[in-house]
């Protein structure tokens, strides 16, 4: 584990800056919209916890385990915009297929990146190198 007593690095500070606002924003919609997203809001409070206690390599497990969980869900959404005519899609799910497709394509990135660069930095801290200064 790394220095706990040391400063944030600039990209550990963004990463974590981002992770707050994620966490937020999805508090907030999940008390405005009625509890819808509480698995992403959970995913995104125990991020911010994590990266507060510097448990980067629980957090390389968890994105791990949300991608892979990721990848099916959204082959589904995939197919479920591609098969059903826009006029019905935008009915029942409430999105064009257009917007599904980004959104779909917007949140494996975002955790597949997640991903990576939590694994660069256990790379970094088992080299010995101080991710924190």
């Amino acid at each position: 584990m790394a220095n706990k007593n040391g400063k944030m690095n600039v990209s550990y500070k963004v990463v974590l800056v981002f992770s707050i606002f994620m966490f937020i924003t999805g508090f907030w919609g999940a008390i405005i919209y009625g509890g819808y997203g509480n698995v992403v809001t959970a995913l995104w409070g125990w991020t911010v916890w994590k990266m507060f206690k510097r448990d980067n390599n629980s957090l390389v497990k968890l994105y791990k385990v949300w991608f892979w969980i990721q990848v099916p869900i959204c082959a589904f959404m995939l197919f479920l915009s591609l098969s059903i005519p826009e006029t019905d899609l935008v009915k029942y799910v409430g999105f064009s297929t257009f917007e599904l497709l980004f959104f779909t394509f917007a949140s494996v990135a975002t955790s597949y990146g997640l991903l990576k660069y939590f694994r660069k930095q256990c790379e970094r801290e088992t080299l010995g190198e101080n991710i924190l200064t």
